[in-house]
């Protein structure tokens, strides 16, 4: 049976994002792989989970509810993502933005 028939969808989806940061505070302190214990807490994949987590940190109401976790994991997505998509200075030549394509062997 899935949520929508259960009558908890939406509700029960805009609050996930608080269950999400609450175990993203202590997940540690379980003791197991961070894997298992979102499995276990919260019943969902992982792939879910960071999902979820990457949409609520960008919720105002998220920061309002714990700014320093909230911040502290933008700063890590923000660092992430600059380690995985340089920036790359303007290119003159003919390649433009797929230049890097080029760059890449077979």
């Amino acid at each position: 049976m899935n949520s929508s028939s259960t009558g908890e969808g939406h509700a029960d989806a805009g609050e996930r994002w608080r269950e999400v940061l609450d175990f993203e505070r202590t997940w540690w302190k379980a003791g197991a792989s961070k894997d298992a214990a979102i499995r276990d807490r919260l019943g969902m994949a992982p792939t879910r989970y960071y999902q979820v987590l990457n949409r609520a940190i960008d919720l105002q109401a998220a920061l309002e509810y714990d700014p320093m976790l909230v911040r502290r994991l933008r700063r890590l997505r923000d660092r992430r993502r600059r380690i995985r998509f340089p920036a790359r200075a303007p290119s003159s030549g003919a390649g433009g933005a797929n230049s890097w394509r080029a760059e890449e062997g077979p």
